[in-house]
């Protein structure tokens, strides 16, 4: 009896203390309608996995879902400032700040600087400076927008910063400016040339 019973905790104990049991438990929860018993699951999960951003995701979705922002963007600021060198996750902070308080000035702030931290981690990502470029815009702070649009500009660009350059030129200048207009057609012609 004592060898079954030491058997079975062998066998259980690992589950008990598994994220992807209290994950699976959670989803299920969920598709039965059962909200608080998936939230409590899925944040256990969490808890023993905190570096799985999929699980961090998921949880601070379920926050900002009830009305608790603040706990949301908790999690989402602790997880990217844990894990700088994942993308991914500055930028679900970054677009959680901006979607949850557009009109917020100090989010959009801190949104800001969270992007300029990675741009300088990764430097000439344009994913990041896509993001960056918006931000500057939506705070109107054209010069630095600007500024965006020339490190991509007078680089060598590629295809996809080509295009992104072109694209940025279009909210930057006027379309009757044949300066600017000259300088897109350049970029796009580079492009051709390279494809």
């Amino acid at each position: 009896m004592k060898t079954a019973a030491l058997a079975w905790l062998a066998v259980m104990s690992p589950l008990a203390a598994s994220p992807q049991l209290d994950f699976a438990l959670g989803i299920l929860a969920e598709q039965r309608g059962d909200r608080e018993a998936a939230a409590e699951a899925i944040e256990k999960a969490r808890a023993a996995d905190p570096a799985a951003f999929p699980l961090v995701r998921r949880v601070a979705e379920q926050h900002r879902a009830s009305g608790d922002l603040e706990g949301a963007s908790t999690l989402y600021r602790e997880f990217a400032a844990s894990q700088p060198e994942r993308l991914d996750a500055q930028f679900a902070y970054a677009d959680f700040l901006r979607e949850a308080s557009p009109d917020d000035d100090f989010a959009s702030k801190m949104a800001q600087e969270t992007l300029e931290k990675a741009l300088t981690r990764f430097p000439g990502e344009l994913s990041i400076q896509r993001r960056l470029f918006r931000t500057y815009e939506s705070l109107e702070q054209r010069d630095r927008s600007l500024a965006i649009f020339e490190s991509i500009a007078s680089s060598q660009p590629g295809p996809a910063e080509a295009l992104a350059a072109a694209d940025m030129a279009r909210t930057l200048f006027p379309k009757d400016d044949l300066t600017a207009r000259a300088r897109v057609d350049e970029l796009l012609k580079g492009r051709q040339s390279k494809l």
